[in-house]
């Protein structure tokens, strides 16, 4: 089977084919992207790219992933790249209109902004505290390519170790704010090429085989620094433009659009390489797709079921648990939580029970059915940086449900509930309250009996705030959305409500996802941290939270206790 994939690269103001550009296509894997050939643009700004199936031979997947990276003739400076949007199962002829400001074009050619690259690789190259020959050659050709071989201060800077927090200061300055897709697709390409530089070695095989050995042992350590750079919440902060929106944007769930846009996606994904514990995926394995926890692997309904003994007649009602239940094979580190969520449902009435169960049709969920395959890992793993279908990690809504304002909403405390039919079962569709919900919403919240106000938090565990609180008419409106300041991410699942009052748990169980690239799990208990309990007043903003520290503990889910004062008033805290 033949394959073209062709276009134009034209200049967004006049309209004119701009020639002599670099246009790469590339096919999306999970390891190593497939290069499918290149061509220049001719005098009107076209081109064409044309490969074969037979090229690739056993390693050809069918139809590719297909994306393209336009390139200054030069080859040093990335214009447009549709990574982020990449065409999932590409027909054999695709075509591309691609617009370039004047103003990229002549960005591409600063030479200020050459100089910034360079600083940006020198300090990687440095992260791991060795200046490899392989590493300083390779930023030396980059130097030649760019005319700065005799720049003065990047000379300087290859004779001396270079301290990670100057790396941190590089790389802000290069990426500068809001940086765009092009920008890291260069950056990306330069540091893969920069670590895979060789050494020069010699040719016995004791010491080549040592030379692996070290090289290995390099390269883990250079990504686990190199991730935790891009991880950090202070360089990602550093990156965005203050749009006065940063609460909003920095916990948009898990997709790839606002905040999580603008993190170096490209760069992670590929640079990760997360260490599997096998013994650990077992065990795991084992304890949560086993025995009581093992998946059911069929929806069913039944109208009548068999009633030992007998139900009242005046008894009537509906039972309803959701809990989770991989439909496929797990990916990665298996824990009870990720597996998609399954609502199961018990009726009675007139002395007479009748069951069903139903999958939570999430938007994740309907593509890994569609292809047959798991295609998110869950939290014990690194989320998929490279999004695929816009999706870094999948709500799988498979934790508790609440009922509101005349909706039944499926939950789960990282991404935003899901509207659920209670007759049939069957997924209206995601919730966020008119567009309002701008942040994760958790799997517990609050539901008033008094004034029918819903209390609900969000969590984030990347970028402050670390958590979000809000407060739901019982009309079904968001009323507001404060923003709370916590010293770092920690696995806050439940919270309780007062009459008057909304009480939160900052406990040190925390969320470290660098662990996983040592083969650890991402959640410690951190003793040192302190523990605290804060209230806040139920309409409060961000300033009337009051804090109190209590020793060292976690809970997970709180209780609801009553307090009886006043014959005529009940008042409490609840669950």
């Amino acid at each position: 089977m033949s394959f073209k994939v062709s276009g134009c690269v034209y200049e967004s103001e006049s309209g004119s084919g701009i020639p002599g550009l670099v246009v790469k296509a590339f096919d999306q894997d999970l390891i190593k992207d497939d290069d499918l050939g290149e061509a220049l643009t001719d005098s009107q700004g076209n081109f064409e790219i044309l490969y074969d199936e037979k090229d690739f031979g056993e390693k050809f997947e069918g139809n590719p992933d297909l994306y393209i990276v336009v390139k200054t003739p030069d080859r040093h400076h990335v214009l447009y790249t549709n990574k982020k949007t990449i065409r999932q199962k590409a027909t054999v002829n695709e075509h591309f209109k691609i617009a370039i400001t004047q103003a990229n074009l002549q960005q591409s050619y600063s030479l200020e902004d050459d100089k910034k690259l360079l600083k940006a690789l020198i300090g990687i190259a440095w992260i791991d505290g060795v200046l490899e020959p392989g590493e300083q050659k390779y930023i030396s050709q980059i130097a030649s390519k760019k005319n700065l071989s005799n720049d003065i201060d990047l000379d300087s800077l290859l004779n001396q170790p270079v301290p990670p927090e100057q790396c941190y200061d590089w790389l802000q300055d290069y990426l500068g704010k809001n940086p765009t897709d092009e920008k890291y697709q260069e950056l990306y390409e330069n540091i893969s090429t920069l670590i895979s530089s060789d050494t020069e070695v010699d040719t016995q095989e004791s010491e080549f085989l040592q030379f692996l050995s070290d090289k290995k042992t390099r390269r883990q350590k250079f990504q686990e620094r190199l991730m935790k750079i891009f991880l950090d919440s202070k360089f990602l902060g550093q990156i965005i433009s203050d749009t006065g929106e940063g609460a909003k944007i920095a916990n948009q769930g898990v997709r790839t659009s606002g905040y999580y846009a603008r993190i170096p996606n490209l760069i992670l994904s590929q640079l990760h390489s997360t260490k599997s514990d096998h013994l650990l995926k077992d065990d795991m394995g084992k304890i949560y797709l086993d025995d009581n926890f093992a998946p059911i692997e069929k929806e069913t309904s039944v109208d009548e079921l068999t009633v030992i003994g007998e139900l009242p007649q005046q008894l009537s009602g509906m039972f309803l648990r959701n809990g989770p239940n991989p439909q496929f094979q797990p990916l990665g580190l298996y824990h009870w939580f990720d597996g998609d969520g399954m609502i199961h449902q018990v009726n009675i009435s007139n002395g007479k029970a009748s069951y069903r169960n139903r999958y939570v049709r999430t938007e994740a969920f309907e593509i890994e059915k569609r292809e047959g395959q798991a295609i998110w890992p869950g939290l014990m793993n690194l989320p998929r940086f490279d999004g695929p279908h816009g999706i870094m990690m999948k709500n799988v809504a498979n934790t508790s449900l609440v009922w509101h304002n005349g909706k039944l909403l499926a939950l789960w405390e990282a991404g935003e509930p899901y509207i659920i039919n209670a007759s049939n079962l069957e997924t209206v569709g995601s919730h966020t309250f008119g567009g309002k919900l701008q942040s994760t919403f958790t799997a517990h919240p609050k539901v008033d009996p008094v004034t029918g106000e819903m209390i609900f938090f969000g969590c984030s565990f990347i970028m402050p705030p670390y958590l979000e609180y809000g407060v739901v008419s019982a009309q079904g409106e968001i009323l507001q959305t404060v923003p709370i300041d916590l010293p770092s991410p920690v696995m806050m699942h439940d919270f309780a409500i007062t009459e008057n009052y909304t009480i939160f748990l900052d406990l040190p169980l925390a969320f470290q996802p660098m662990r996983m690239m040592e083969g650890k799990l991402p959640i410690a208990f951190e003793w040192k941290r302190p523990s605290r309990i804060g209230i806040l007043p139920r309409h409060g903003d961000n300033s009337s939270i009051r804090w109190f520290s209590i020793p060292p503990c976690m809970v997970i889910h709180t209780a609801k206790f009553l307090v009886l004062g006043n014959p005529t008033k009940q008042q409490g805290v609840q669950f």
